[in-house]
C-alpha cells in the first residue's frame, strides 16, 4: 500500500513521514458479492483503494477491474463532487478506505507544494471537460 501511495501522482510529493501518518489513517473495509461500494451521486466522502478482489465500475466505465492498488474515487473527492459512477464488487473484495477530511489533511498545507503546484495536480487529475467549466479562482480554493 505505501507504494501505491508514494507512487501516486497526488502524493508523490510527501516525504515518507507524511506517507507513514496517511497510511495509518486508511481502514480496512471487506465487500460480499455484489455489495455496492458506493453509488453514483453519493456524497463522496470515501477514496479507496482495491486491495484485493474485483470490483465493476459503472456507468460511465462499465469495466471489471481487478488492477491492486488501484485507486477509486479521487476525483469525487479532490473536487468535492458526487460520486461519478457506480462501483460494486463482483466478487469477495477487500479494499482500503480514508476519509475525505483525512485525505485532504495530507495534501495541504505543504510546505514543500506550492499552491500552483498544487492546482496544476488538480488539473491533472480532472478530466478536460470538467477543467474548461471550472474558474481558475475555484482550482485555487479546491487546492
Amino acid at each position: 500500500l505505501m507504494d501505491c501511495l508514494s507512487n501516486h501522482f497526488l502524493l508523490e510529493h510527501l516525504p515518507h513521514v507524511e506517507l507513514e501518518k496517511l497510511l495509518g489513517s486508511f481502514i480496512k473495509v471487506k465487500y460480499r458479492d455484489h455489495e455496492i461500494i458506493y453509488s453514483a451521486g453519493d456524497n463522496s466522502d470515501y477514496l479507496y483503494i482495491l486491495y484485493s478482489g474485483e470490483i465493476l465500475r459503472r456507468p460511465d466505465v462499465n469495466v471489471k477491474s481487478s488492477s491492486k492498488y488501484m485507486v477509486l474515487g479521487e476525483l469525487a473527492v479532490l473536487t468535492g463532487t458526487p460520486y461519478h459512477e457506480t462501483a460494486q464488487a463482483i466478487s469477495n473484495t477487500t479494499v482500503f478506505r480514508i476519509h475525505k477530511h483525512e485525505f485532504h489533511r495530507f495534501l495541504r498545507p505543504v510546505p514543500e507544494v506550492d499552491i500552483d503546484r498544487r492546482v496544476s495536480l488538480l488539473k491533472q487529475a480532472m478530466p478536460s471537460e470538467m477543467t474548461s467549466q471550472i474558474v481558475e479562482s475555484h482550482f485555487h480554493e479546491l487546492a
